[in-house]
Order: C-alpha cells, then structure tokens, then sequence
C-alpha cells in the first residue's frame, strides 16, 4: 500500500499548511474586527494592530495544535468515551491473538489496545502514527461477533493505521478543534466589549458600525466552525472503502467484514459518547447506520454499499483487483478505489504473504459475554480464580482470602 501510504503523508502535509493559512486568515480577521469594534481602530481596510495581534494569536494556536495532535488529541477521543486500556494478554486471550495476528499480516506494530463498556459494537484507532497508535473496540462488539467478523474489524482498523489515515485524521481533528477555539474566542471578546464600545461612538466603535461588526463575528463564529466541521467530515469517505479493501487483503476473508458491518449498523444500543468530532473515526458511524444516501454531513459512505462491494466478492478474494471489480460493479461506475500501480504492488507482495488466522468458526454468544465479563472484572484488579470443584470465583482487590460459594473452601 506504499502508494496509498505516500498519497497520505503529503495530504498530511498539505493539511498542516492549509490549517495554517486557515487559522493566520481567521485569526487575523478576528483581530481586525476587534480592532474596529472594541479599540476604535480607523484602519478598517488595512493591516492593523490588532489585525496583527489576530495573526499572532493563529500562529500560537497552529503551534498549539501540532503538540496537542502529536501528544493529546488521541488520549481526548478516548477519554470522550472512557476507554480503558488493557494491558495484559490475560485479560481478553481472544481479542489479543486476533490483534496480534493482524498485526502481522498487515506489518503494522502491535498498537496499545483500548476497550469501550457499552453495549454498542463499534471500534476505532486513532494516533499521530503507526508506532504511536491505539485500537479501540466496545464490549457490545466483543460480546455480539464472532471470531471472523471481529477479525476483519481489527483488519479494518489496522488498514486505517496502516494507511496513515490515523495521523490525517487527528490532524483534521485538531484543526476543527483550534477553529472553534479561535472563532469562540473572537465572539466572546467581542459580545463582552458590547457596553463599552457603544459609549465610543466618535472612535468608530459604536452606532450601526458596531451592528454590523456584531453581525460579522457572529457569522464568523458559526460559518467557520461549520466548514472546519464539513472539511474534517468529507475526508473520511472514501477512506472507509480503502479500509475495507486493506481488511480483504489481511484477512483473505471479505464476508467476516460484510456480517460484522451488517451487525454494527443493525444494532441500536447508543454510544457513551454521540460528538460529531468523533463519530468520523468509528468503522461505522451510528448516527447514520441507516442513511442510504449521501449527504454533506455524512462522514461515511452508506453501508449499505459497503457491505454490497464486500459480498459481490465472497470468498474468491485474490486481489485487490477482485475489490476494484466489485466496487465498480456495485457503484455502476468506471472508477476505482485502488490504481494500477497499487494493485500491482500490492499483489506480488501477497504472493508471499502467509494467510493468517482465519478459522471460520462461530462462537455461542453465552461464551463470549463471559469472556467480556471477566476482561472487565481484572480491568477493575479483580483476580479469578478456579476452585477445586470447578467453580470460578471472582475475588475483589486487597481480599486474601475467599470462600468457594458451592463448596464452601477455603481459598488463598
């Protein structure tokens, strides 16, 4: 996927430098009207101090926004949804082999592993880059999947990190958040000074002058917010099918995908968290699982046509070629997901690539709610241990001792 891999480092790129012109553009617009409104600055069509005061404030809040992309924004999606991480291999056997098998198929490091308690199947990843990245699932999706479809999720997720669609995204996520700070900023000076600028009428700060200043921020305040809000939500489309087609090549398996797809969509249990700044990062967003058609807002491509494109292949996956076929077929178009070059590179690396883990199995739904009730009981430092008659006893931290509730033992 080298050619996909190059294509993002330089959107990467291009989005920093956009983020900044877009934010010394914003910023020194807000100076200036400031300027205008509160000090009674006569320079209304020329640079200004205030007018670049507004400049300097978008160059810090740039730089602010590189160290908070590197260093927070993936520590504020997971705490939007309090994810916990888990650390031991112990604590949930499955979905770390599954993690761990991907990882090798797909040749990405093996990212830290976070788990969401709902009810809701749904998973992400998030982080700057591959070797700082993270793989977040919910309980409700451990609990309703079964091995295969839980593992193209995974797949899913590590194409997203393998694809560097990790580091764009939280880029595009702090470039929202530093928009709406600025413009927030901007507006609460500006309402604040409303009093005393009106008092200053003969400096050009109040009368209809003042109105129209008013009438600007507050149109500044919501029209840059709303287009920061439909960049970030366009950038994430297309980037699902490219997902989908990494997990057809790391799993060999399209329909695990297309049935846990169809199980995510389906499922109405609500997310801790429903922020739109968040919903572009999940495999399948659920406050449109069952929009049919496109739209502005949409920060996904209907799943619907997802789930058709990764049936149309079923099980003859042999190329990404196979995934170009069926995107066409379904979308009744001529276009593409993956160009020439990156079939042809991607496929003689398959010649050699093993097939990992796939086992077609179905799991009892009983088994895996146990399973996800005993990751979250040794989340909580809960030890579980076996009794002599078989019974399985969980014993809460800092208790030494406990007594079999079946058979009454004495257990260290």
């Amino acid at each position: 996927m080298f050619e996909l891999i190059s294509a993002n480092k330089s959107r990467s790129f291009r989005l920093m430098l956009f983020s900044l012109l877009f934010l010394l553009a914003v910023g020194y617009l807000c100076g200036w009207m400031f300027g205008i409104y509160y000090l009674g600055e006569n320079l209304y069509f020329f640079p200004s101090q205030s007018g670049l005061a507004g400049l300097v404030l978008g160059v810090i809040l740039w730089l602010l926004l590189r160290i908070y992309a590197y260093w927070g924004a993936t520590s504020s999606l997971l705490g939007m949804v309090n994810a916990q991480e888990i650390k031991e291999k112990s604590q949930n056997p499955q979905l770390f082999n599954i993690v761990d098998e991907m990882c090798i198929a797909s040749g990405v490091p093996l990212p830290k592993i976070y788990v969401v308690d709902t009810d809701a199947p749904n998973a992400f990843a998030a982080g700057p880059h591959p070797k700082k990245s993270v793989v977040a699932v919910t309980t409700g999706l451990l609990r309703k999947l079964n091995r295969n479809e839980l593992q193209g999720v995974i797949a899913h997720e590590l194409g997203h990190i393998k694809n560097y669609d990790i580091k764009f995204m939280i880029n595009a996520f702090a470039m929202v958040a530093a928009v709406t700070i600025l413009t927030d900023i901007t507006w609460r000076m500006i309402r604040g000074s409303t009093g005393r600028s009106r008092s200053r009428s003969g400096k050009g700060g109040g009368g209809g002058l003042g109105l129209i200043i008013l009438v600007i921020a507050l149109a500044l305040a919501i029209l840059a917010p709303f287009a920061a809000q439909l960049f970030y939500f366009a950038l994430s489309r297309k980037r699902e099918y490219l997902a989908d087609a990494s997990a057809c090549v790391f799993t060999r398996y399209p329909p695990g995908l297309a049935s846990a797809l169809r199980k995510i969509s389906g499922d109405t249990s609500p997310l801790p968290s429903s922020k739109n700044t968040l919903m572009p990062f999940f495999i399948v967003n659920p406050l449109e699982a069952h929009r049919k058609s496109f739209s502005l807002f949409s920060t996904h491509p209907p799943v619907e046509k997802r789930i058709a494109v990764l049936q149309s292949i079923g099980n003859s996956f042999t190329s990404l070629e196979d995934y170009n076929n069926a995107y066409r077929s379904c979308m009744n178009s001529s276009g593409s997901v993956f160009s020439k070059k990156t079939v042809t590179a991607v496929n003689e690396a398959l010649q050699s690539q093993p097939v990992i883990g796939t086992t077609f199995q179905s799991e009892e739904p009983a088994y895996a709610t146990r399973e996800v009730k005993d990751m979250l009981f040794r989340m909580n430092n809960y030890s579980i241990v076996n009794c002599s008659c078989g019974t399985k006893i969980k014993v809460p931290p800092g208790k030494e001792k406990t007594a079999c509730p079946r058979c009454g033992k004495q257990i260290d």
